[in-house]
């Protein structure tokens, strides 16, 4: 059986090198890849994204444990929408606070500043003064690239576009993605033909109820979509029914989503 190495590259120059030792290599070096470096296509990750600015913070965070927070900016306009702070304590004395929001092409100061609008967060949040242990931005993209394959590399997770354009996460599409472009790879090369095409099937239903939920954030108003929230995650069934029946294609989305079981194919021996 042939042996499978997992190695971590973060360098450009190993990859030349890499392509002529190994039969495959799978990209899961993020937004943008080194794999995009290589072909040049980096900017295809800048067309729509969600930026994200965080900080890592020290204090007394005893009293939200184990809970997180959100927030959303009601005040930014439609075109950065979803926009939303968070504090998720990683233990009683540290958490992580940052913001996201969705931004096409180059995003200036003049249209944005990120590390003010987390500025102002920390100030709301009587965080100002905390000790920042850590500061960090990252992407994540918006959309699944239509090429996944390059040569002998093909792209998983994050390289892959593989974050929901809702919320910017995307661990379980990279887990998903990892297994089945190891499927791929044993099915030859109709196999790699169909890796696409098979992450699309197991995409699709979630992908469009986060579109729908993405355009009702951006054409209602803060306290139109305040109460879509309340009303989804009521205790009551009727009120519920209620708010599913004035939103009659979220509801459809969601049903499709949650009612279409699809099989994770087993790993391959």
């Amino acid at each position: 059986m042939n042996k499978v190495r997992l190695i971590i590259v973060d360098r450009l120059e190993y990859f030349y090198g890499m392509q002529k030792e190994y039969d495959w290599i799978l990209d899961a070096s993020g937004a943008p890849s080194i794999t995009s470096r290589l072909y040049d296509f980096s900017n295809d990750y800048f067309q729509e994204y969600l930026l994200a600015h965080q900080v890592v913070l020290a204090g007394d965070f005893s009293a939200l444990m184990p809970r997180l927070r959100f927030v959303f900016f009601s005040n930014l306009p439609a075109e950065f929408q979803p926009a939303y702070s968070w504090i998720f304590p990683k233990d009683a004395l540290r958490a992580n606070v940052g913001i996201v929001c969705t931004v096409r092409g180059t995003l200036g100061r003049d249209r944005l500043d990120l590390r003010e609008l987390l500025d102002d967060v920390l100030r709301k949040e009587g965080l100002a003064g905390a000790a920042v242990l850590e500061r960090g931005s990252g992407i994540a993209a918006g959309r699944m690239f239509e090429r996944l394959v390059y040569g002998n590399i093909m792209l998983v997770g994050d390289a892959a576009g593989l974050t929901s354009p809702l919320h910017g996460g995307g661990i379980d599409m990279a887990c998903l993605s990892g297994v089945l472009a190891v499927e791929a790879l044993c099915g030859g090369q109709n196999g790699l033909m169909q890796y696409a095409e098979k992450l699309k099937h197991y995409m699709k239903e979630k992908q469009a109820l986060e579109k729908v939920t993405i355009r009702k954030m951006r054409r209602l108003s803060f306290d139109q979509y305040d109460a879509l929230l309340r009303g989804v995650t009521a205790k009551s069934r009727l009120t519920r029914l209620k708010t599913a029946l004035c939103h009659l294609d979220m509801f459809y989305t969601t049903l499709k989503w949650f009612g279409t079981k699809k099989e994770i194919p087993d790993w391959p021996v």
